[in-house]
């Protein structure tokens, strides 16, 4: 009966993880890709669609330079760490004023995002972006979500991290903190 019960914990707990972990095919780059960035390199322009799906943000125009500090974390609507992050980031932001500003970037918004949240669908202070065909999440280097970068109001990368444990709060904290000055 142990047995059965070790199998049956063992098996959710690794279906769980799937569901954070599912990442783009990217066999299909070719010998031509891009360098994915490192800490230290300048995020360059990019284009993609809002949460309307008619709205674009662009890199330039819309978040460089609109905020001290700048997050963008990579998620899907089935990973529960990912929720976890996106309201942890949230309420980092709140307390942040208007220092940072926070990207989530999904694959499609086709799906539902009822459940992203345990406590609201959307998160208004959460700037939500679509990235169909993975690019921005494969430009930075990410194999699976949740995974977040951070940047000065430049663009310029200080941080970089692939899955989620509340354990991380205090150095993300800390990492928005040095980026702020404080």
């Amino acid at each position: 009966m142990k047995l059965f019960i070790r199998a049956t914990l063992l098996a959710v707990i690794i279906a769980l993880t799937a569901s954070c972990t599912s990442t783009p095919d990217t066999t299909k780059q070719t010998a031509n890709a891009v360098k994915p960035y490192q800490v230290g390199d300048t995020i360059t322009q990019f284009t993609l669609k809002g949460i309307d799906k008619k709205s674009t943000i662009s890199f330039d125009d819309d978040i460089k330079g609109k905020s001290k500090a700048i997050a963008i974390i990579f998620f899907t609507a089935t990973c529960s760490s990912c929720k976890e992050e996106i309201s942890f980031l949230s309420n980092l932001a709140n307390s942040s004023g208007d220092d940072l500003k926070v990207y989530a970037v999904k694959e499609s918004f086709s799906t539902k995002l009822e459940h992203l949240t345990p406590s609201k669908p959307l998160l208004n202070n959460i700037n939500y972006i679509e990235d169909k065909d993975f690019t921005l999440m494969v430009r930075f280097g990410f194999k699976y979500a949740p995974s977040l970068a951070l940047a000065d109001s430049s663009g310029k990368i200080t941080f970089f991290k692939s899955g989620y444990s509340t354990t991380d709060n205090t150095e993300i904290s800390n990492e928005v903190r040095k980026i702020l000055g404080k």
